[in-house]
Protein backbone atom coordinates (compact mmCIF):
# COMPACT_ATOMS: atom_id res chain seq x y z
CA UNK A 1 0.00 0.00 0.00
CA UNK A 2 1.10 3.77 -1.00
CA UNK A 3 1.71 5.81 1.74
CA UNK A 4 2.22 3.61 5.13
CA UNK A 5 5.44 2.75 6.85
CA UNK A 6 4.60 -0.72 7.57
CA UNK A 7 5.72 -0.49 10.85
CA UNK A 8 4.35 0.63 14.74
CA UNK A 9 5.62 1.39 17.66
CA UNK A 10 4.81 -0.86 20.35
CA UNK A 11 5.45 1.04 23.87
CA UNK A 12 5.18 -1.18 27.24
CA UNK A 13 4.47 1.16 30.28
CA UNK A 14 5.32 -2.33 32.69
CA UNK A 15 8.48 -2.36 31.44
CA UNK A 16 9.70 1.31 30.24
CA UNK A 17 10.70 -0.21 26.87
CA UNK A 18 9.46 0.88 23.41
CA UNK A 19 10.26 -1.20 19.79
CA UNK A 20 9.17 -0.79 16.22
CA UNK A 21 7.32 -3.97 14.61
CA UNK A 22 6.90 -5.17 11.67
CA UNK A 23 2.78 -5.41 10.06
CA UNK A 24 2.12 -7.67 7.48
CA UNK A 25 0.55 -5.60 4.28
CA UNK A 26 -2.45 -8.14 4.55
CA UNK A 27 -2.88 -6.16 7.58
CA UNK A 28 -3.31 -3.21 6.21
CA UNK A 29 -5.43 -4.22 2.83
CA UNK A 30 -8.27 -5.55 5.43
CA UNK A 31 -8.05 -3.17 8.50
CA UNK A 32 -8.17 0.37 7.30
CA UNK A 33 -7.05 3.50 8.92
CA UNK A 34 -6.74 4.14 12.50
CA UNK A 35 -9.93 2.71 13.33
CA UNK A 36 -9.17 -0.29 11.61
CA UNK A 37 -5.58 -0.98 13.24
CA UNK A 38 -6.70 0.12 16.66
CA UNK A 39 -9.04 -3.11 16.01
CA UNK A 40 -7.28 -5.83 14.72
CA UNK A 41 -4.05 -4.69 17.54
CA UNK A 42 -6.61 -4.68 20.22
CA UNK A 43 -7.89 -8.64 19.24
CA UNK A 44 -4.51 -9.50 18.71
CA UNK A 45 -2.84 -8.32 21.84
CA UNK A 46 -5.73 -8.01 24.59
CA UNK A 47 -6.66 -11.40 25.72
CA UNK A 48 -10.48 -12.62 26.02
CA UNK A 49 -12.26 -11.35 29.33
CA UNK A 50 -9.46 -8.64 29.29
CA UNK A 51 -11.12 -5.81 31.71
CA UNK A 52 -10.75 -1.94 31.10
CA UNK A 53 -8.68 -1.41 34.12
CA UNK A 54 -6.67 -4.35 33.54
CA UNK A 55 -2.56 -3.75 31.89
CA UNK A 56 -3.39 -6.19 29.43
CA UNK A 57 -5.80 -3.30 27.90
CA UNK A 58 -3.65 -2.01 24.92
CA UNK A 59 -4.44 1.32 23.69
CA UNK A 60 -3.73 2.62 19.99
CA UNK A 61 -3.22 5.71 18.62
CA UNK A 62 -3.48 5.85 14.75
CA UNK A 63 -3.97 8.19 11.72
CA UNK A 64 -7.06 8.23 10.63
CA UNK A 65 -8.10 6.68 6.92
CA UNK A 66 -8.63 10.45 5.70
CA UNK A 67 -5.55 11.99 7.07
CA UNK A 68 -3.73 14.75 4.86
CA UNK A 69 -6.85 15.53 3.04
CA UNK A 70 -8.74 19.30 3.14
CA UNK A 71 -12.11 17.62 4.19
CA UNK A 72 -14.14 19.29 7.16
CA UNK A 73 -15.14 16.61 9.11
CA UNK A 74 -12.78 13.44 7.85
CA UNK A 75 -11.09 11.41 10.76
CA UNK A 76 -7.65 12.77 11.11
CA UNK A 77 -6.89 10.25 14.19
CA UNK A 78 -8.23 7.23 16.18
CA UNK A 79 -7.75 6.30 19.33
CA UNK A 80 -9.05 2.85 20.76
CA UNK A 81 -9.23 0.41 23.61
CA UNK A 82 -11.65 -1.58 26.12
CA UNK A 83 -13.57 1.18 27.57
CA UNK A 84 -15.13 1.19 30.79
CA UNK A 85 -18.67 1.47 29.26
CA UNK A 86 -18.48 -1.41 27.77
CA UNK A 87 -18.43 -3.10 30.79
Amino acid sequence: MKHVWKKVLKVDLSRGSCKAEPVPEKVYEYFLGGEGLGAYFLWKESPGGTLPFDPANCITFGAGTFNGIKQSGADKWATTAISPRST
